[in-house]
């Protein structure tokens, strides 16, 4: 019966033995796969490359929605700005046919009453510089 116990004390001492030396042949390995990532992780970078050039396409259309949304804007803005003006130079020549015998005119100078009313230019820099690209465009990518 000692015999047989010591037999298997053996095989255990064995089995612990393969182990210890898997686990540090696992932990070799790991540091190995480790360094091996490291060195191919520029590959990554170019998986990624079409998808940054058609999110760059993208982004190209959407700006030049948006400019033609803000040149929209600016020009209903000068539109109404240029209708409001026009009300005030209507208004001040009222004022001035009113009472401009009733007022001797270096008053109406002092006072800055003979001045236009304010221009508003509404300038919108172009978006020229953008490339010409289409929403067809972005379906062979």
């Amino acid at each position: 019966m000692s015999r047989c116990v010591h037999s298997q004390m053996k095989s255990i001492a064995v089995l612990q033995n393969r182990i210890s030396v898997t686990r540090n042949k696992l932990s070799a390995y790991k540091e190995v796969a480790r360094n091996i990532e490291d060195a191919c992780a520029h590959l990554n970078l170019v998986h990624d490359i079409p998808v940054a050039y058609s999110n760059c396409l993208k982004e190209v259309i959407r700006r030049r929605k948006f400019a033609d949304v803000f040149s929209g804007h600016a020009q209903k803005f000068a539109e109404n700005m240029s209708s409001l003006r026009q009300k005030e130079e209507v208004a001040r020549h009222n004022f001035e046919k009113k009472y401009e015998g009733l007022l001797p005119q270096e008053l109406l100078f002092a006072l800055k009453l003979h001045l236009a009313p304010p221009i508003c230019e509404v300038h919108v820099s172009p978006s020229d510089d953008l490339a010409e690209i289409q929403e067809s465009d972005l379906n062979p990518l």
